[in-house]
């Protein structure tokens, strides 16, 4: 039987980085053999969780430099993201990169540019692509709908979680989503997924955007935008929108993130929260199918055992992943457009952030 694949985890924090841990210990074909967290409670909290005994850290260099490791997962914050990376593929280690890729443009082509030198694996945290939800709704798509002509998301939730409301900035590394240097902004923070979803779903690229946002509510020095409209269209003629509001406090009976797809077949919706999805067919008929997903505990991260379990297999038989660096780069090029178009009042055009 071919050996476990040894891993070592950078972040431990409450969240997604908490979930990859536990999705990695019930993966049997894998071993987590070291964690790091700069964070004393949060390591001793991923010990606990990882059902092993994995060696401690707190320097993140140190642990990638551990010959016995065989894969790296990187889950801290954004600008972070290309440094550990990068550094991690220079040690000859196989990266699961929690999304966004990195905050930049010019970041995902380094990125990228060392993945090809290289030629060891990266898969970036993209979940949804590997969500049942959104699974079921591809198949839907592709066999219902023919020609995708329009898209839309509504995600309406709450804030950040803000550790230092009095004094933000106390601690960068807790607040960092508040500061578009760090995060890359909202759109690339928060939308990365939707924008992805809208790639997969059109099966084209995006060719320009328009934006309209702004700080209306959450006036406290931070520089994201708290509510935001995108419009988007596509090389091959289809639209999308997208919405984000961060003050809209949904109640949990609710689903607070929405995607839609029209096309000439019918129309399909997704609720992620319920686990449904919607179909109506352009005579009238409509069903709703249900996606029960009995490995993830609460909504928040549909797809993320999913995406675990593909990750390790890709380093197991050393093959590409769905998630991989170029659509990575893809889900963020919209977003950092729409942050550009907010911020300049214009039409932004895709190929001006990326001439690769």
């Amino acid at each position: 039987m071919q050996n476990k694949v040894r891993v070592g985890i950078i972040g431990c924090a409450p969240g997604i980085c908490r979930e990859h841990i536990k999705n990695l210990a019930q993966i049997k074909e894998a071993e987590i053999v070291a964690l790091c967290d700069i964070n004393e409670d949060h390591l001793q909290e991923g010990a606990k969780l990882s059902g092993a005994e994995p060696d401690l850290f707190k320097d993140w260099e140190k642990l990638i430099k551990r010959k016995d490791i065989e894969a790296v997962v990187i889950s801290t914050p954004n600008y972070l993201h290309k440094e550990m990376s990068m550094a991690a593929l220079e040690e000859g280690k196989h990266v699961f990169l929690e999304k966004p890729m990195a905050p930049t443009i010019e970041e995902c082509n380094e990125i990228i540019k060392k993945v090809e030198e290289t030629g060891l694996i990266l898969q970036v945290g993209l979940e949804y692509r590997y969500s049942p939800i959104f699974r079921q709704m591809k198949k839907i798509t592709e066999r219902e709908l023919g020609k995708v002509v329009f898209l839309w998301c509504k995600e309406f939730r709450g804030d950040w979680k803000v550790l230092y409301p009095e004094d933000w900035e106390k601690d960068r590394r807790e607040n960092w989503r508040l500061k578009k240097t760090l995060s890359g902004g909202s759109l690339v923070e928060k939308n990365c997924h939707h924008f992805d979803i809208f790639n997969w779903l059109t099966e084209s690229m995006p060719l320009r955007v328009a934006a309209f946002g702004g700080i209306d509510i959450y006036r406290d020095g931070r520089d994201t935008l708290d509510n935001v409209w995108v419009i988007e269209e596509f090389k091959d003629g289809q639209r999308a929108s997208l919405g984000l509001c961060l003050f809209a406090h949904t109640p949990e009976s609710r689903d607070n993130l929405e995607i839609g797809v029209i096309g000439e077949g019918g129309r399909v919706e997704a609720y992620v929260t319920r686990g449904e999805i919607w179909f109506w067919s352009k005579e009238g008929e409509w069903e709703t199918v249900y996606v029960r997903e009995s490995t993830r505990k609460k909504p928040g991260h549909s797809g993320a055992p999913e995406e675990m379990r593909a990750f390790i297999q890709c380093v197991r038989e050393k093959k590409r992943p769905f998630a991989d660096v170029y659509v990575g780069k893809m889900s963020i090029l919209p977003a950092v457009a729409g942050e550009k178009a907010v911020e300049e009042g214009r039409i932004v055009y895709i190929e001006e952030m990326d001439d690769k």
